[in-house]
């Protein structure tokens, strides 16, 4: 009984779709003018009219109806497909635990990932140094000051502007 109530909704959609064409087509149609075809185009037209004569005769092809299946699937179909859904799912994750890489390709990665952080590894160190003590550090700094010997920062020797008369003569 659903499937006459969908079959029967799907013809009275389809029949005012064709009625909406129909009234689109009408709307489009241009008024009568006398010269709209081309004269050399009469005999053409004489030709086709009378082969549209024969056609008549024949019976026109109609399609058969399509099958509601097409609309509306089978549940039979829906659990097949969720049952191949979870096989398939069941399939990939076997495969993965017992794949393997590549000879070599996992001492590649160790060797790459150690080569990138000894590359751009941290430059800083992480190890958190205390606050030094700078009281004892400005005593100790202070003792090695008064220990240290005692030297004038210029030491004062005489000299003189004469020079020798040999030296003179000797750049002459």
């Amino acid at each position: 009984m659903p499937l006459k109530n969908a079959q029967r909704s799907f013809l009275k959609a389809k029949e005012l779709r064709r009625q909406k064409a129909l009234r689109a087509v009408e709307d489009s149609h241009l008024p009568f003018s006398k010269d709209r075809v081309p004269t050399n185009k009469h005999h053409l037209r004489r030709c086709i009219s009378a082969e549209t004569s024969e056609w008549k005769g024949k019976n026109t092809f109609k399609a058969s109806a399509i099958p509601l299946a097409i609309y509306f699937p089978p549940y039979k179909n829906e659990h097949l497909v969720s049952i191949r859904a979870k096989e398939r799912a069941e399939r990939s994750s076997n495969l993965l635990k017992s794949s393997r890489s590549p000879p070599g390709l996992q001492e590649h990665a160790i060797r790459s990932k150690v080569q990138h952080n000894i590359r751009h590894g941290r430059l800083c160190a992480t190890q958190i140094k205390p606050v030094p003590d700078f009281k004892k550090l400005h005593q100790q700094m202070s003792e090695k000051l008064e220990n240290a010997k005692n030297r004038p920062s210029t030491i004062i020797t005489p000299f003189r502007f004469k020079t020798n008369e040999r030296i003179r003569q000797h750049h002459v």
